[in-house]
């Protein structure tokens, strides 16, 4: 479904990635994971187009879209969960929602918020509440909703976890295992990196804007390298 080809992204002359090959199966949970600054929350930018590319390409079902504009990625059928959440907290979680439907091509695809209701019972029971008086792993159930109500082939998820308490991040991992149960396509880019690679089929491990290693969930988890470098272990 997707693959991206030697990408490269420079900031000036600041190279934050630099040759990453990455690919991405149809209904499959792959994880981004590394550090803080390792180039995760790049990537999502460049796959979303709205951060240029210097370098390599990015293919979507089939399509080169390295250079298709950022407007253009919602009608393709990608849908980013940002980090950070990025909800409008004055507006209601009804409205919110229905913002993931602003492209013609979305709301063709959409079936309705019936089943972000079924998928999210909590959201169907409070449709008119402020968006920002939810807790945070209901906020962040707001903004998946709103990601998945176009239908998108592809979830983008940028740091879901990234800001929340410990309680909170058990709350929006089994959330995010929800959807994916649906057979939802997934690319997560996630710096927790037990919960992320516990949750998916396969793993890309990113430093200093490469690539350094890949394999599925378990090995990298059951892996020496990674344990000592980015899970505390002996």
């Amino acid at each position: 479904m997707l693959e991206l080809n030697g990408l490269v992204v420079s900031y000036g002359e600041a190279a934050a990635l630099r040759g990453v090959d990455l690919s991405v199966e149809r209904g499959s949970v792959v994880s981004l994971v590394g550090s803080n600054g390792a180039g995760k929350s790049t990537l999502v930018k460049a796959l979303l187009g709205m951060q240029p590319s210097s370098g390599g390409a990015i293919v979507f079902d089939g399509q080169d879209i390295t250079h298709r504009p950022a407007t253009d990625r919602p009608a393709l059928g990608i849908a980013l969960v940002p980090e950070g959440r990025r909800l409008f907290k004055d507006m209601s979680v009804r409205d919110n929602l229905l913002l993931g439907l602003h492209h013609s091509q979305a709301r063709r695809r959409s079936t309705g918020l019936d089943h972000i209701y079924d998928l999210f019972p909590i959201l169907g029971q409070r449709p008119k509440q402020l968006a920002g008086t939810m807790s945070g792993g209901e906020q962040q159930m707001v903004a998946l909703g709103r990601a998945l109500v176009s239908q998108p082939s592809l979830l983008v998820l940028d740091e879901p976890s990234l800001g929340l308490a410990p309680i909170v991040v058990q709350e929006v991992f089994r959330t995010i295992e929800r959807v994916t149960a649906e057979g939802v396509t997934v690319l997560l880019a996630e710096q927790n990196m037990q919960k992320a690679l516990e949750l998916s089929d396969h793993g890309y491990v990113l430093a200093d804007g490469r690539i350094v290693m890949s394999g599925t969930g378990e090995e990298l988890l059951s892996s020496d390298e990674v344990r000592k470098a980015y899970l505390g272990g002996p």
